[in-house]
């Protein structure tokens, strides 16, 4: 599945980095992974809420797995805080030069960024992403 904005994204936010310096780059990286991972689970469609507490992260790459069912809460506050909470931990060990990975295993989440699902607009993900290359692109 390819992002329109991916490359946008990753351009505003190597050109952030750059001014900002290597103290403040690990901190940086962790506070625009977790807005980013934010904006997902707030567009990610819920209907069983699977896919939205599908959400992961990690350092240098994703797993290959799908996660095993959590348990299906429709309450996107619920997904917000279990997410995050799970994020922070998996990325606790981030240094300078790592790359840190968002990514959602459920099978069926490429068929809702397609927009089959009434619940959200087609190209959520490519929406978040773009909300962050501007976000990142106004900072600058």
């Amino acid at each position: 599945m390819a992002f329109k904005n991916l490359n946008r994204a990753n351009r505003a936010l190597i050109a952030s980095v750059e001014k900002i310096g290597d103290e403040k780059a690990v901190r940086f990286h962790l506070n625009v992974h977790m807005k980013l991972l934010r904006w997902l689970i707030q567009a990610n469609p819920v209907d069983t809420g699977r896919s939205q507490n599908a959400w992961q992260s990690s350092i240098e790459r994703p797993q290959e797995t799908e996660p095993p069912p959590p348990a299906l809460v429709a309450d996107k506050g619920a997904a917000m805080e279990r997410v995050l909470a799970q994020a922070a931990q998996a990325l606790a060990g981030l240094q300078l030069g790592d790359s840190s990975w968002i990514y959602n295993n459920v099978d069926y989440v490429p068929y809702l960024e397609e927009g089959h699902s009434s619940q959200a607009p087609s190209g959520f993900i490519d929406l978040a992403l773009q909300r962050l290359a501007v976000s990142l692109e106004r900072a600058a």
